[in-house]
C-alpha cells in the first residue's frame, strides 16, 4: 500500500525522484512523515521483511518486485541481491526481455555467449518447471533470431 502523504509530497519534489537530495527542511518533515505514518511504517516492516528472505533461495518474483516499488531506500546489497534473483530467475528475464529493448541488446549479447544447454541446466538448476524452461528457451531463440535479422 502507498502513503498518498508519500505521493504528493514527492510530486512537489520530481528532482528528488530524479536522484537529487531534498532541501534540509524538506527532508526533515519527509523523514518525521516516515518515523509516524502507519502506512510508512507497514510498508518498512514489509520491505525488511522481505528483504530478510532475500538471503534466502526462496525469494519470489512478487517479492523482488515489492521491494522494487517500495519507497524505501534500497542498499548496494539490496540492489544486488535483487539483482541475483533477476540474472537466475527466467520469468524475471522473460519479462524484463519482453519490456525492455536495452535487456534485450544486452541479453542478446549474453546469447552469443552462452549454449541453449548451458541456459536449460541454468534453469533447472535453478528450481524452475521445464514448461518455464523452454518459454524461456523459445524466447531466446526468438531474440536471436531479431538479432540475426537486424544484422
Amino acid at each position: 500500500m502507498s502513503c498518498p502523504w508519500v505521493e504528493k509530497f514527492l510530486s512537489a519534489y520530481p528532482e528528488f525522484d530524479a536522484g537529487a537530495d531534498l532541501p534540509e527542511a524538506a527532508a526533515e518533515e519527509f523523514s518525521a512523515h516516515l518515523d509516524t505514518c502507519p502506512i510508512c511504517l507497514a510498508d518498512e516492516r514489509e520491505f525488511e521483511r522481505i528483504f530478510r528472505q532475500l538471503r534466502s533461495p526462496g525469494l519470489t518474483c512478487s517479492e523482488v518486485d515489492a521491494l522494487m516499488s517500495s519507497e524505501v531506500e534500497l542498499t548496494e546489497e539490496m540492489e544486488s541481491a535483487i539483482e541475483t534473483h533477476v540474472m537466475r530467475c527466467a520469468e524475471c528475464i522473460i519479462k524484463d526481455v519482453q519490456t525492455n529493448a536495452d535487456a534485450e541488446e544486452l541479453l542478446g549479447k549474453i546469447l552469443d555467449k552462452v549454449s541453449e544447454e548451458e541456459w536449460r541446466r541454468l534453469f533447472l538448476d535453478t528450481g524452475h518447471s521445464p514448461e518455464v524452461t523452454e518459454e524461456v528457451l523459445k524466447e531466446i531463440r526468438q531474440t536471436k533470431a531479431k538479432r540475426k535479422k537486424r544484422e
